[in-house]
């Protein structure tokens, strides 16, 4: 995906690792053997982007972020599932640029 330095400078990328629900998730990636920083020549400057994938492997969503904490809620990917799983095909995009 694209990198910007704006990803870690917008006020949302701050706020999301200050949410309490963050810390759990954090905790358990360190004991994991994860690192709260990148490795291996990977950057924090990457922009995050998501992907509703079938159990086929067909895209039936996806969505570029602006910033470190763009992703989708929990709630519009619920839906987004929701109506592929009717459609019986690709879900209605979202795609930020």
């Amino acid at each position: 995906m694209e990198t910007s330095a704006g990803v870690v400078l917008h006020p949302r990328a701050w706020t999301t690792p200050m949410r309490p629900g963050s810390w759990p998730v954090v905790a358990r990636g360190l004991r994991r053997g994860g690192r709260p920083y990148p490795t291996g020549g990977e950057t924090v400057l990457g922009l995050p982007a998501d992907f509703l994938i079938d159990p086929g492997g067909q895209i039936l969503s996806h969505r570029y972020g602006r910033h470190a904490g763009d992703q989708w809620e929990v709630d519009e990917l619920l839906l987004l599932a929701a109506r592929a799983r009717t459609q019986g095909g690709p879900a209605t995009r979202t795609h930020h640029a």
